[in-house]
């Protein structure tokens, strides 16, 4: 799957009242030491991040389901429903919000493969700022509000921070089609 950048992806209403939460003092955030596994610990490369839902149960690489692992859903879930209508998902995996502070000079996060063999990935901006997402194929996506870009989350990508703003903020969808 080539990446897709999806301009405007919510109406303007809808994005507003996602808005109202997220950026709120009352949405809980949690702090985060390490962005992946192929990360060593560096203080620059931390960040805050809110998990809204995770099935595990059906996400892990090469393994068969598991009673034991973690089923989470958020209180907040339902802010999200219309992004997972509009990406059309089925078997939704994970929801994770993430929050990347403002550094001095633009930090590129280790490169990581999502953990989920064969499903499809999206990332949400809620703001403007001069962060992105890099590619595999060294294409940068730039953080831009309400765009959405779809890509494939099992090759090589990664995160950057933000030198212009005070923070990066963007929604991170896995699911699979079927």
């Amino acid at each position: 799957m080539e990446h897709k950048v999806i301009k405007d992806f919510l109406p303007e209403m809808e994005l507003k009242a996602l808005e109202h939460i997220v950026f709120g003092n009352k949405f809980h955030w949690f702090f985060c030491r390490r962005l992946n596994e192929n990360q060593a610990d560096h203080d620059s490369d931390f960040f805050f991040h809110r998990v809204i839902f995770v099935d595990e149960r059906t996400s892990l690489r090469d393994a068969p389901p598991k009673p034991s692992y973690e089923y989470f859903k958020a209180p907040a879930f339902s802010l999200f429903e219309s992004l997972i209508k509009r990406l059309k998902i089925k078997t939704l995996l994970r929801i994770h919000v993430n929050l990347f502070v403002k550094t001095p000079t633009l930090v590129h996060h280790t490169p990581h493969k999502d953990q989920i063999p064969k499903c499809r990935g999206a990332i949400f901006s809620l703001n403007t700022c001069d962060g992105m997402t890099r590619l595999e194929n060294k294409i940068c996506v730039p953080s831009v509000r309400n765009q959405m870009l779809l890509f494939n989350p099992s090759q090589l990508h990664n995160s950057t921070s933000t030198t212009n703003k005070p923070r990066r903020l963007n929604i991170n969808f896995n699911w699979y089609d079927d």
